[in-house]
């Protein structure tokens, strides 16, 4: 059975090898010290439109889908990680566990907890699948929103 955890950048640069992908959720310009596959995404961890902030979009989230469709039909292992290995990747690891089949492990030295994650995260997931519309459309307000 395909496996997914989630921790801290400066875990998933000492571990990052021991997993078949990488989901590595770092700003532009940033550069994690990862061996192996791995994807990269920047969003800020912010469950609300922000100016100056990036949020997690369904592109990004068809992305991310992508990847761990890719991983699982091998019944690889994925690692998803950010700043702090808490909320956004957390929610990542969360969605993949609930609804592609993969078996969510808590790391060792990862905050052991899925509590915190990072609900526009998880629903923008869930619209990008075709799960949840009405997260979609909010989504799409809130882009109009910032356009207007």
């Amino acid at each position: 059975m395909a496996t997914v955890t989630f921790v801290p950048q400066c875990v998933a640069e000492k571990i990052c090898g021991e997993f078949g992908f990488t989901i590595s959720i770092m700003p532009p310009g940033e550069l994690a010290n990862i061996n192996g596959d791995y994807g990269r995404l920047h969003f800020d961890d912010t469950e609300t439109p922000c100016p100056g902030l990036v949020m997690f979009d369904t592109t990004m989230a068809s992305k991310a889908i992508g990847w761990a469709e890719i991983n699982v039909d091998d019944g690889g292992s994925l690692l998803v990680h950010c700043e702090a290995g808490i909320s956004r990747s957390a929610a990542v690891a969360q969605w993949l566990a609930d609804n592609m089949g993969y078996e969510l492990v808590m790391h060792p030295d990862g905050i052991g907890t899925t509590q915190f994650y990072n609900r526009h995260v998880y629903r923008t997931l869930d619209a990008a699948n075709g799960n949840n519309m009405a997260a979609w459309y909010a989504e799409q307000e809130m882009k109009y929103r910032m356009m207007t």
